[in-house]
């Protein structure tokens, strides 16, 4: 029988009747680096084990070991994991601890008016230069370098390094304290443009487009921390820093799950402290990327939301299109048939398509009967480490179908820091359309006006080339 543990500010309430006069259990914490679960990976430490999980943090070169408020119990007993599924390893945090319980946490994030974000300039005995601009050291300042890792950031002493990103805390007199040599996101322009809060068929592959080519592929991504629904992330409007982050911290050797992920549930294939796959059916890398079905969910929030942390849209793969026909935003079908050409072809623009395992988003129909697609999908680097993410993809027969050739040019043309990673993921059709499954199918758009999108600018009736011209602003 597990122990039901009481919301940590209740404990505290409770204790603090019984301390001595001046004695004092809160404390408040200024700046502090979350490092992960304690012992994550053990098999132990599993999704029936988490309200009594413990948490490692970072605070002033000693690593602490506290238990985190699991929030408030909930309709079906279980917790909200409210401070969970805001800690971020490798993040900076202001924390409130109440008798070796966190009971509030708050991301340091890159606009607050207490750090300073960027590249180290010039650096000198008593003064530094971060995004050019000089800042004052205080005596006794140190500098740690982040490093994020699976299995739980780690963190040591080092020197700041002209080149180096920073993360630098300052004081009510604006010089720095402390400094942490970490990842800080590199500024990047889309190539696609969207407008949030438009319900048009173009601007919904146009909130697609957004995360293609910044972001990597993490099993529950998007969803919240305890795997029960959707986290912040994809109710939120615009990429989320923490993917674009996490990508540019990552490289060719990136890995979401065991290297042999085709048969990575084996357990002799496990390896949680060197992958990010939830294992033990906790989503600790949520914020990091993204899977198939928050990918699409997150499209359909920019696409009808312009403010964050409304309804969100996710299910898992196999209902995902289900789950939108029941919202009478347009139809499913089970009977589809492989295209032998465009002309014939039963694939429209925007329809979305939901297998056992996998949800994804139809551009268009080739010539040759091959489909340009998009979605997040995991896929192999050159280096053959599992990782992907959002792209656009193929679906074919072979690497000379249309599709293929059409999806490897935009890739490759406007996102190179990707494709020097990945080349495009072709996927076979078969595999691609099983909708022997239950609940599975292809959902097509009502765009008749009754439905959630329109179409005022034709793409149901354009080209897959002419449809990614168009968005690209070849035209």
């Amino acid at each position: 029988m597990s122990r039901l543990r009481l919301p940590a500010v209740v404990i505290a309430a409770a204790l603090l009747l019984f301390l001595p006069a001046g004695t004092v259990r809160a404390e408040s914490i200024g700046c502090a680096v979350y490092l992960g679960v304690k012992d994550y990976g053990e098999s132990s430490v599993n999704s029936k084990t988490k309200e009594n999980f413990e948490y490692n943090f970072f605070v002033d070169g000693t690593v602490k070991t506290w238990l985190v408020d699991n929030g408030e119990p909930s309709d079906d007993s279980t917790w909200t994991y409210d401070i969970q599924n805001k800690l971020e390893e490798g993040r900076l945090y202001r924390l409130e601890v109440n008798d070796s319980t966190v009971t509030s946490a708050e991301l340091i994030a890159s606009d607050d008016d207490r750090v300073v974000c960027g590249i180290i300039g010039r650096v000198a005995s008593k003064s530094i230069a971060i995004n050019s601009k000089v800042y004052r050291i205080a005596s006794g300042t140190k500098t740690w370098r982040v490093a994020w890792r699976a299995g739980g950031a780690k963190v040591e002493e080092d020197v700041a390094i002209s080149g180096k990103t920073v993360r630098a805390v300052l004081n009510s007199k604006g010089r720095i304290t402390a400094m942490y040599l970490m990842p800080v996101a590199k500024s990047v322009l889309q190539p696609v443009k969207y407008t949030p809060g438009r319900k048009t068929l173009k601007n919904f592959l146009a909130a697609a487009m957004q995360p293609v080519g910044t972001t990597l592929y993490v099993f529950g991504g998007g969803w919240n921390w305890q795997d029960t629904g959707a986290g912040a992330r994809i109710r939120q409007i615009g990429v989320p820093d923490s993917w674009i982050e996490f990508f540019q911290a990552q490289n060719i050797y990136y890995t979401f799950k065991s290297q042999d992920y085709a048969d990575g549930d084996n357990p002799e294939n496990m390896d949680p402290k060197n992958s990010y796959y939830p294992y033990y059916g906790f989503n600790e890398y949520a914020y990091a990327g993204v899977d198939c079905s928050a990918y699409i969910a997150w499209a359909l929030y920019n696409t009808i939301n312009k403010k964050n942390g409304n309804e969100a849209y996710l299910t898992n793969s196999r209902r995902f299109a289900n789950s939108l026909a029941e919202r009478k935003w347009g139809t499913i079908t089970n009977e589809v048939k492989k295209p032998e050409n465009r002309a014939e072809s039963e694939y429209l623009p925007g329809d979305i398509f939901s297998i056992d395992g996998h949800v994804w988003i139809c551009i268009g129909t080739m010539d040759d009967g091959s489909l340009v697609i998009l979605h997040s999908t995991p896929s192999l680097s050159y280096a053959s480490m599992p990782g992907g993410g959002p792209q656009i993809g193929a679906i074919g027969d072979s690497l000379n179908c249309d599709a293929y050739k059409l999806a490897s040019r935009y890739m490759q043309t406007y996102y190179p820091d990707w494709s020097r990673r990945y080349p495009v993921a072709l996927k076979d059709y078969e595999t691609m359309t099983n909708v022997e499954g239950e609940d599975t199918g292809k959902f097509s758009w009502d765009l008749s006006g009754k439905g959630l999108l329109k179409d005022p600018d034709g793409y149901v009736k354009m080209k897959a080339e002419e449809i990614l011209a168009d968005l690209f602003g070849e035209n």
